[in-house]
């Protein structure tokens, strides 16, 4: 497998790119949910001196208020599995931003995202590194597929029926 690590304003976005094992921990839609998230946790835990839990399906809190979001992709022999950490993210922006999810974990109790997000107060340079190192990821990638990316974007993610199909 292999990963990278990047900041953006106010968070760091990471991406796993991990085999499909049907013998292992990536064997289903599940256990990798708990295998990476365990993972993540342990090297966040290692970095913050507050109990880090695992709520909802991939969400990792503290005191019930989320810091990080995670979801998996799917192909026959391999999966990409991402992820978000708010670190300095203007909360109130969110709040502006983005409406009530229509589905919620239920240790969310329906609260605006003002009242169930949280920064994590960590450097992004030092949370970055503690993930490489715990992933074990530690060939960067050397040539993005910048064109690629600006097909997509053109294509698709800059429009507006993709971006306001909810």
């Amino acid at each position: 497998g292999g990963g990278t690590v990047l900041q953006g304003p106010g968070c760091l976005n990471y991406t796993l790119i991990l085999n499909i094992d049907e013998n292992g921990p990536t064997r289903s839609i599940s256990a990798t949910n708990k295998y990476c998230m365990e993972r993540n946790q342990g090297i966040v835990a290692g970095l913050f001196k507050r109990e880090i839990r695992i709520d909802g399906h991939t969400d990792l809190a503290v005191g019930g208020l989320k810091f990080s979001g995670n979801a998996q992709r799917r192909r026959r022999n391999y999966l990409i599995f991402h992820g978000c950490f708010l670190l300095s993210m203007d909360i109130g922006l969110i709040e502006q931003a983005l409406p009530m999810p229509t589905q919620q974990p239920g240790y969310r109790a329906d609260r605006s995202h003002r009242d169930f997000l949280m920064n994590l107060a960590l450097s992004p340079k030092a949370l970055g590194q503690a993930l490489l190192k715990g992933w074990d990821a530690d060939e960067p990638f050397r040539t993005l597929p910048e064109e690629n990316a600006r097909v997509l974007v053109e294509s698709k993610y800059s429009r507006e029926d993709w971006n306001l199909k909810f």
